[in-house]
């Protein structure tokens, strides 16, 4: 009877784990089942009130473009050609072992819904925490519809992946050309999931860069809309990197394919900050470290940047609590303003003049010569739009007033002065500003002025101008000056303004992202100490 009464009861323990589990799954499933309805809901109603653009090729399985890419012919004749070249290698098998580990690397799963819920639902919260971005122009002429469709962009933060993904998610749905630095659990597999397409900088392995040219030509062949920062890498001292061409003589090279029939359209993108997060990271590494910054300096980095995200929102909502942040900060975001300008599509037929096609036939080097020129032109069209927002601009008045002095106060009424000069002259050439809400009342007070020309006396009218544009640079002034004074980079006293002791240099970081804009070019850090090494190098007899 014991040994009954012990069987009994170890099956009921067991029976009753099992129905414990049973109900746990039961639950799970039904309440994973009701968020993922509830998330495809918001995700159709998001796509009928907006009706981005989306590619139907992103919706195809990852195991079916795998597929693709390893039976493809010019992959396949390449691996036959490197085997034969060097057997020594590990033969046909091994290189196609290789092959297949570049695919699963590279080749993305977009998923509708982690990129529209998930994804804005992670990233909108976040930009706002960290930045005001404002409304601006966000597509003056839109690309054609058919063919492929590329976004190239400046290369500002490691935040402008996240940024531009908010500003656009109502047109379109962007696949981007990711450095490794995202290669970190768990942000690789939600790249992926968001379209995005993993690139290696500096391999030196020519079949990764076969592999990826070859994906990059399919999704161009399959009108995929994607996203590529043509300088390669972040800025380093807030001037333009030269612009890399790998992509884009891969693109241009997909018109080699007689089954593409359409066009390629370029979007350029400008992005500017009134902070970027790594700045001072950056500006070290501009300064002289000649190596690239390796792994685990690039995931400190990235560290640094997410743990801004919790204390900025945190910041954030405590002056929201005490009551004093329309008086503290006004309506900007924690670290001021965010900008994106997006200008006219172009196709790359009206960039390159003629037929396109004829620079996918010439020979490689006279193709990649093509590629180059045409990365300069985009570079230029990319520049164009780059968005001037308050800090960068004030940061470009004070490097202009002080000229080549000391590190001595400088004068309100100086610095005020060659802010009034500055925007005179950016809206003379057409750039783009991007000045926040603290002065959009102001611009309503110009427009209304301009409207009365016709009506009112002349030099009443003057003098009124002379007002408004007043009120706009000491507003102007205040709000990107607080911002700096915040972080010790400006300091502000009764005799002017003085810049922090060694805070010089991040002034004109910021000063650099907009001087192009009035044909200035402020050198980079360590440029002085390259021009004496130059000088001193051995000269080639």
């Amino acid at each position: 009877m014991g040994f009954v009464g012990d069987a009994l009861r170890v099956l009921a323990w067991v029976g009753g784990a099992v129905l414990a589990i049973a109900v746990y799954e039961v639950l799970r499933a039904s309440v994973l089942r009701r968020v993922r309805l509830r998330l495809q809901r918001g995700m159709r109603t998001f796509l009928a009130e907006n009706r981005p653009r989306l590619d139907r090729f992103k919706f195809i399985r990852k195991h079916y473009l795998r597929e693709a890419l390893l039976d493809d012919a010019d992959l396949s004749a390449y691996v036959l050609r490197r085997a034969a070249e060097a057997p020594e290698g590990g033969g046909v098998a091994a290189l196609r072992r290789r092959v297949l580990e570049y695919v699963e690397e590279i080749v993305p799963s977009f998923d509708l819904v982690s990129y529209y819920q998930l994804g804005q639902g992670l990233a909108r919260p976040l930009v706002r925490a960290l930045y005001d971005v404002p409304v601006g122009r966000r597509a003056a002429t839109p690309p054609p519809a058919g063919g492929a469709v590329v976004y190239v962009a400046n290369h500002r933060s490691n935040a402008d992946y996240v940024l531009l993904s908010v500003v656009l998610a109502r047109q379109v749905a962007l696949s981007y050309a990711i450095g490794e630095w995202a290669r970190v659990w768990p942000l690789e597999s939600l790249f992926k999931r968001f379209g995005g397409y993993f690139v290696r900088r500096g391999e030196k392995d020519p079949l990764y860069h076969r592999v990826l040219r070859r994906y990059v030509q399919v999704i161009v062949r399959e009108g995929v809309t994607q996203g590529i920062f043509l300088e390669g890498g972040l800025s380093r001292d807030g001037n333009f990197r030269e612009p890399r061409a790998g992509l884009l003589d891969a693109i241009v090279s997909s018109l080699a394919d007689p089954s593409f029939r359409g066009e390629i359209s370029f979007v350029p993108v400008g992005l500017n900050y009134d902070r970027v997060l790594e700045d001072t990271r950056l500006l070290s590494e501009a300064g002289g470290r000649a190596r690239a910054p390796t792994l685990g300096e690039k995931a400190r980095s990235l560290a640094r940047v997410l743990v801004e995200i919790p204390r900025s929102a945190a910041s954030r909502a405590l002056s929201i609590g005490r009551g004093a942040w329309r008086a503290a900060w006004g309506s900007r975001g924690t670290f001021g303003l965010a900008a994106v300008e997006i200008g006219p599509a172009v196709t790359l037929g009206e960039l390159l003049g003629g037929d396109p096609s004829r620079v996918a036939a010439l020979p490689e080097e006279a193709r990649r010569e093509e590629t180059r020129r045409l990365a300069a032109l985009l570079m230029e069209r990319i520049a164009a739009v780059v968005p001037v927002t308050p800090v960068p601009l004030l940061c470009l008045a004070l490097a202009r007033v002080r000229g080549d002095g000391g590190d001595g106060v400088l004068a309100a009424d100086a610095v005020r002065g060659e802010v009034a000069s500055l925007l005179a002259e950016l809206r003379r050439r057409g750039a783009p500003l991007a000045l926040g809400p603290d002065l959009d009342a102001i611009d309503a007070e110009r427009a209304a002025l301009a409207g009365e020309a016709d009506d009112r006396r002349s030099e009443i009218l003057a003098l009124e101008e002379r007002i408004v544009d007043a009120a706009e640079v000491d507003a102007l002034v205040e709000s990107a000056a607080r911002l700096l004074v915040r972080r010790g980079v400006l300091q502000e006293g009764p005799g002017g303004l003085r810049v922090g002791g060694g805070r010089w240099e991040v002034v004109r970081y910021y000063a650099r992202s907009v001087a192009h804009h009035v044909g200035q070019r402020i050198p980079g850090p360590g440029a002085e100490a390259r021009s004496a090494r130059a000088s001193h190098a051995p000269r080639p007899t």
